[in-house]
């Protein structure tokens, strides 16, 4: 039987619904799991999202109190003087995360290519976040209730 405990991190894939990762806190190990090969792994409670941005892992979850940006293994502290840009053109997004007026993170990547244009997309209140993890994150960052509340 699989429990959860203070030295993992349970992650949903924000690309695959099917998918789980659990980091484990002390080595930094990620294993990722099937939801419908394993139930007892379907059965665990998420602390946050996970997405592969151009080969990197990205994460973002809640541990205790803390709201935690991971990037290609560099953890940052979402604090309330963090604060995020979001700059995109058709051809590349840059995904800038700030503390106060100091630039800690700037990430390029290329724009996911969507199967449906969203204008097209049939699902309802469907989002351009939905399928563009950082901007996801940026848009969370950038509402203080949505901050507070994600993830609790």
């Amino acid at each position: 039987m699989i429990s959860t405990n203070e030295k993992m991190i349970v992650l949903q894939s924000n690309d695959k619904f099917d998918e789980i990762a659990i980091i484990d806190v002390d080595n930094g190990k990620i294993s990722l799991f099937s939801k419908t090969q394993n139930s007892e792994i379907a059965s665990l409670a998420t602390q946050g999202f996970y997405s592969v941005v151009e080969e990197k892992m990205c994460s973002f979850y809640r541990k205790g109190d803390d709201l935690h940006l991971e990037i290609d293994e560099q953890d940052f502290v979402i604090s309330d003087k963090i604060t995020s840009q979001f700059i995109h053109t058709a051809n590349q997004h840059i995904f800038k995360l700030l503390d106060g007026s100091t630039l800690i993170l700037s990430f390029r990547y290329n724009p996911p290519q969507l199967v449906v244009p969203l204008e097209d997309d049939p699902t309802p209140f469907v989002d351009y976040e939905d399928f563009n993890f950082l901007y996801f994150v940026h848009n969370v960052l950038k509402d203080t209730k949505r901050r507070q509340r994600i993830f609790k």
